[in-house]
């Protein structure tokens, strides 16, 4: 299984939350009507090196629509590990930003 690190558990630093519903609503969020939300923080994972943050909705993915976690899940279940991708977000300000992102392995569990 592959990802952004924008979903499952990543074994975190201390000081770093998950992104999982343990790290709960962020402060801000983008004004999105669907997508996937980044709920905690993406540590050392490609989707942080991308810039991705608490509170940043993800509404394209390899060309796809978002509309939810499950949808993100799913497109990135297509695309093998090591693969880079394009991947569009909605920022808390209301910012919309693409950029390459590489999949990683997820780490299983």
């Amino acid at each position: 299984q592959q990802g952004l690190g924008a979903g499952g558990s990543y074994l975190t630093p201390a000081g770093c939350l998950p992104n999982a519903e343990t790290a709960g609503i962020p402060q801000h969020i983008a004004p999105a009507s669907s997508g996937a939300l980044v709920l905690g923080a993406l540590c050392h994972s490609p989707a942080a090196a991308a810039g991705l943050t608490a509170g940043d909705v993800i509404t394209v993915a390899a060309g796809q629509q978002v509309s939810s976690p499950a949808s993100l899940n799913s497109i990135l279940a297509a695309v093998p590990a090591g693969r880079t991708i394009t991947v569009s977000w909605l920022t808390p300000a209301g910012r919309t930003i693409t950029r390459p992102v590489t999949l990683a392995q997820v780490p299983p569990g």
